[in-house]
């Protein structure tokens, strides 16, 4: 600059017109040079609302969705059945003789074992007939120990001289009797004084006899036919014994089961009966719950499958158990078979005739994919999904297994942590953006 003022005040005005040229060239590049990024500027900006307002659109266009992500967990196949509890040993009581009610022990609700005594009847008549009974056995069984006992010294003595005075009575009526027909026959006798000698002779004679087969009795003992006889004789007055016996432990109504007394109506004093007033109890460790299943789920009813049991009364505890038994019928009315299920009942919680929810578990697949019930379309036989990947929707066949009133096990076709259309599938095609606006996690 310094050159350029020299120059000018030298005069040189050549110099000077170079200059201004060279101001003027520079002055309108320096204006060109604003005026092209100005435009430039315009154009990019321009640019970039157009890109703006693209993005804008398409985010205007996408379809807004909600997600549920694919886990997995374990499925059940259920069975759900109402039904009232019983219990399956539940047994009526009745006295075994007749009588009057001497003593009652316990009341409805009280928990018995088995073998206690629940109430006793009057016995005295009972115990005066085993008394007699007893009476009878011991005279019975005496008779029979002297029958078969050797026979003593002093009874074959004695037998002895039976038979010896009966030979000498025998003697002298002999004597007299033939005396009496010597006389007769000299007619210094009636008759009737000859019968009289004569019917003496017939004693003595059967006399005779009589004490030596009583002496032969001794000595050869009782024969077999005596020896039943006898022998019979104690068995029959033992039986009668025992009897009494047992009519006697008969007066003492005993519990033929652990349970509780459902029903007791006796009071002391009332004439019992057989086949009377019953006491009702009922065993409460298992209990039994009988549920109609229909036939085409009994197929996949098993006995020993485990059962799930809610109580209304019990506060919607639960108790366990399992099937037990399975009927071989169907009832032709209501098409129906008839399953017994075994629930265990702790601390005798349960009472039967309560009403009872049950859940039984027919089968269990265990760590599988579960995806909500709601996101599966149905197309020509075909069961499809959306799940999205990068804001677009794919659809997706699949194959299912088990499912219940909300999930569905996925055999096929999605992985576990893949997002799936819940909400809005049915408005978007394969390949549509989508915008999700909401991802819940499928409970397993």
């Amino acid at each position: 600059m310094d050159a350029v003022t020299d120059a000018v005040n030298r005069g040189d005005s050549s110099f000077r017109s170079q200059v201004a040229t060279w101001i003027v060239v520079s002055l309108g590049m320096v204006c060109l040079g604003l005026l092209v990024g100005y435009f430039v500027g315009q154009r990019r900006a321009r640019q970039a609302m157009e890109k703006a307002d693209r993005s804008g659109a398409e985010e205007l266009l996408a379809v807004p969705v909600e997600t549920t992500l694919c886990t997995t967990g374990d499925m059940v196949l259920s069975y759900f059945a109402t039904g009232a509890i019983h219990s399956p040993r539940m047994v009526m009581v009745f006295p075994k003789i007749p009588g009057t009610v001497k003593k009652v022990y316990f009341a409805e609700g009280d928990m018995i074992q088995e073998g206690q005594i629940l109430l006793t009847l009057e016995d005295d008549e009972i115990r005066l007939s085993m008394e007699q009974a007893k009476a009878s056995l011991e005279s019975a069984e005496s008779q029979y120990r002297a029958m078969i006992a050797p026979p003593r010294e002093e009874h074959l003595e004695k037998a002895r001289s039976a038979v010896e005075q009966a030979k000498e009575a025998l003697s002298i009526a002999e004597k007299s009797y033939e005396r009496g027909l010597g006389l007769r026959e000299a007619d210094m006798i009636p008759q009737m004084e000859l019968d009289r000698f004569e019917s003496e002779y017939k004693r003595a004679l059967s006399a005779v006899e009589m004490a030596e087969r009583d002496l032969d009795l001794l000595l050869q003992g009782p024969t077999e036919e005596e020896r039943r006889g006898a022998l019979a004789q104690v068995e029959a007055t033992r039986k009668a014994l025992e009897i009494a016996r047992l009519r006697l432990d008969y007066t003492h109504v005993r519990a033929p089961i652990s349970g509780m007394i459902m029903s007791m109506e006796v009071v002391e004093g009332e004439m019992l009966v057989e086949k009377g007033k019953p006491i009702l109890m009922a065993a409460l460790e298992t209990l039994e719950v009988k549920i109609n299943v229909p036939e085409k789920q009994i197929r996949n009813i098993r006995v020993g499958q485990d059962v799930t049991m809610v109580v209304d009364a019990m506060d919607q505890e639960e108790f366990h158990g399992s099937v037990s038994a399975i009927s071989p019928m169907v009832d032709l009315k209501s098409g129906t078979v008839t399953v017994s299920v075994e629930v265990d009942n702790p601390g005798q919680k349960l009472r039967p005739g309560m009403f009872c929810r049950l859940h039984v578990v027919l089968e269990r697949h265990e760590g599988v994919l579960i995806i909500p019930k709601q996101a599966i379309l149905y197309s020509r036989g075909q069961k499809q999904v959306f799940t999205v990947k990068e804001d677009v929707a794919h659809l997706t066949e699949i194959e299912t297994g088990l499912e219940d009133e909300t999930r569905v096990e996925a055999l096929s076709g999605v992985r576990a942590g893949d997002p799936i259309i819940v909400v809005g599938q049915n408005t978007i095609r394969d390949g549509a953006k989508v915008r999700v606006v909401r991802t819940n996690v499928n409970a397993p």
